[in-house]
């Protein structure tokens, strides 16, 4: 008895031996979260040039951009120039003569694209349209004619 007992007893020690050093597997979860944002790259100035006061023609067609970027798939809410949503107008006025102005209308979409991201060259781009109407500059006085306007962009 005491061989069986023996063998019972380096049976089991190895066994016990051997699940001491057999190794034990788990998952382990490495989790992130990319926040949805959007932000204002840029708002170029819209030139309308030198303009003819003797013919007064409308000017139309003059255009500049405004950039974005947003996260991938995020779309931007809304963008809106002196509170306009689409179009809005405005006027010039001259240099040193307040009471001198030139109206001027803006149009843009408002269908925004969603972003590509926020690195570099992901910047999205939207075009505004800017016309002066024929003859509102006819008879005002000679120099250079500016207007800040505010653009909002909410992501």
């Amino acid at each position: 008895m005491s061989k069986i007992f023996r063998m019972t007893a380096i049976a089991a020690f190895a066994a016990l031996a051997a699940s001491a050093s057999m190794a034990e597997t788990m998952n382990m979860d490495v989790k992130a979260s990319v926040t949805g944002t959007c932000k204002l790259a840029a708002a170029n100035a819209l030139d309308f040039g030198a303009l003819d006061p003797v013919a007064a023609p409308a000017v139309t067609g003059k255009t500049t951009t405004i950039t974005y970027l947003c996260t991938k798939g995020k779309t931007p809410a809304a963008l809106t120039i002196n509170g306009g949503s689409g179009s809005t107008t405005s006027s010039m006025v001259h240099a040193t003569v307040v009471a001198d102005l030139i109206p001027f209308s803006l149009t843009w979409s408002t269908t925004l694209p969603a972003g590509l991201g926020m690195g570099t060259g992901k910047e999205v781009t939207v075009t505004v349209s800017g016309d002066i109407a024929a003859g509102v500059y006819s008879n005002l006085t000679a120099g250079n004619y500016s207007k800040t306007l505010t653009v909002d962009f909410t992501p």
